[in-house]
């Protein structure tokens, strides 16, 4: 690598007399020109680095170079060009890999690069399901093989939803208890502590995290970031907000294969990295607001000078939640970002689950609390009931042919949920004598995600019971 380095150094410097921008990686040379004239220069200096190719001992094939432009006049008198260097012509792109990443020169993104990384993501996942390992393993193999395989340059180009979807029902069934009946979305909320497996949170948490690493890196970026944010938010795109503005409760975006997310593709207007973020956090029903503050007598290490002004990122959604992107702990930012991510998949969740239909934004802290008081193998069975995972009998003698009838077999009434138990005539004894006030407790007068054992979060400053029944006034205990 360093011989090559040395190689094409009177390359760069030629290059760059000819006013263009030469980069080298490796057997990877790019010449971009830009503004007035880039044709020309370009064609130019093409030559001219087919020459010095020929000169050190190359045999350039043209099949293997390839030219890109932004101007569609300029990509089609490329596409008709014959390179006297090459006796050829050269291939001319719209979308191609870049540095890992995917590169689109067209108004359009285009993500083909991500969709195949993705694809080779899901195909790994679903030979890890088979591995005879504990699920605490796979999970680790998910978070640090699976997703920075599959979202590698995810924070630049769109995803497919449809190898979006499937990777997330690959990792479901990696991770945990999983069935046609279960719901990806609480795996990856409620089968790691400390943890949030859902592709929307590992998504969204690389885009904000690569923002706050330009911004801090390249203090001049935030110029350009200023210009670009007040461009979207000139044309009202959902996702930015003014200062002056209240802020506005949204419905949250189904998961990629989950419902239709037609009424909130914002793909027309994403034309770059902060488009892709605004309309993300649109997804998760949030804002990102920019704000400009002055800085008096501030000096910039990079290139000291005096700082007359600063930008301050916050994102916020509804109602409560607020931080700061740029300012807030590096330790806190990943919390920052689960905190309105689950609150929105709980909203989503709510509304495709009966079982969750009262339930607000699911209380993880707590939830994760409780559970680890418990026997692993009883972890596992509750784990398994509360992704909807389980099959009642009656379910299961509707749509299999099983022995019984489907009957619940102390009572030998139909089993319509997994919360037969609370109601069993048969089991009124045995609850009483467990807890007598816990004993009342029935979904005729409890939230049945509470009876199912998820918690909800409660709004601060909120006091008195956690549950207040609709029949009787017993004082029951709070979690």
């Amino acid at each position: 690598m360093m011989l090559t380095s040395f190689t094409f150094h009177p390359w760069v410097a030629k290059m760059r007399d000819m006013q263009v921008s030469p980069r080298g990686l490796a057997d990877d040379l790019t010449v971009i020109a830009i503004r007035p004239n880039h044709e020309e220069r370009f064609r130019r200096a093409f030559e001219e680095t087919m020459r010095y190719l020929h000169t050190i001992g190359a045999k350039p094939a043209p099949n293997k170079c390839f030219t890109f432009s932004s101007n569609t006049a300029t990509r089609v008198r490329l596409a008709a060009h014959h390179w006297q260097q090459l006796q050829a012509k050269v291939k001319v792109v719209r979308e191609v890999r870049d540095l890992g990443g995917h590169l689109s020169t067209s108004a359009n993104l285009g993500g083909a690069t991500l969709t195949c990384r993705m694809k080779r993501a899901t195909a790994y996942c679903h030979r890890l399901a088979c591995f005879p390992w504990t699920w605490e393993a796979k999970r680790k193999v998910v978070e640090t093989l699976i997703y920075p395989l599959g979202l590698y340059g995810c924070e630049a180009a769109p995803i497919n939803d449809a190898a979006m979807a499937k990777l997330n029902i690959a990792v479901a069934k990696a991770i945990g208890p999983y069935s046609h009946r279960s719901s990806t979305i609480l795996s990856g909320l409620l089968l790691t502590p400390g943890r949030n497996l859902t592709p929307e949170f590992q998504v969204l948490n690389r885009s904000v995290g690569l923002l706050r690493r330009i911004i801090t890196k390249h203090p001049r970026a935030q110029t350009l970031l200023k210009t670009i944010y007040a461009a979207y938010l000139s044309m009202d795109k959902p996702g930015t907000i003014d200062s002056n503005q209240q802020l506005r409760p949204k419905p949250p975006a189904p998961p990629a294969g989950q419902g239709s997310r037609a009424a909130w593709n914002q793909s027309a207007t994403d034309l770059g990295p902060i488009g892709l973020l605004l309309s993300r956090l649109h997804y998760s029903a949030a804002y990102l607001q920019l704000d400009c503050i002055d800085l008096p007598n501030k000096l910039d290490v990079t290139s000291s000078k005096s700082v007359q002004w600063s930008i301050v990122l916050t994102i916020k959604a509804h109602p409560y939640i607020k931080f700061d992107v740029l300012n807030c702990p590096r330790q806190h930012l990943r919390r920052h970002v689960d905190d309105f991510v689950n609150d929105a998949l709980s909203k989503v969740t709510a509304v495709a689950r009966t079982v969750f239909k009262e339930c607000g934004s699911i209380d993880k802290q707590t939830y994760f609390k409780a559970l680890a008081t418990h026997s692993p193998d009883l972890r596992n069975l509750l784990q398994r009931a509360h992704v909807q995972a389980l099959w009642t009998d009656e379910l299961q003698a509707r749509c299999f042919e099983v022995e019984g009838d489907g009957l619940c077999k102390l009572c030998k009434q139909q089993i319509g949920s997994l919360l037969h138990p609370w109601t069993c005539p048969a089991l009124k004894s045995f609850r009483e004598s467990l807890d007598p006030q816990l004993a009342q407790l029935s979904p005729s007068n409890t939230p049945e995600h509470i009876l199912l054992g998820i918690p909800n979060k409660l709004i601060a400053g909120n006091t008195g019971r956690l549950i207040e029944t609709k029949q009787t006034n017993c004082d029951f205990r709070e979690f």
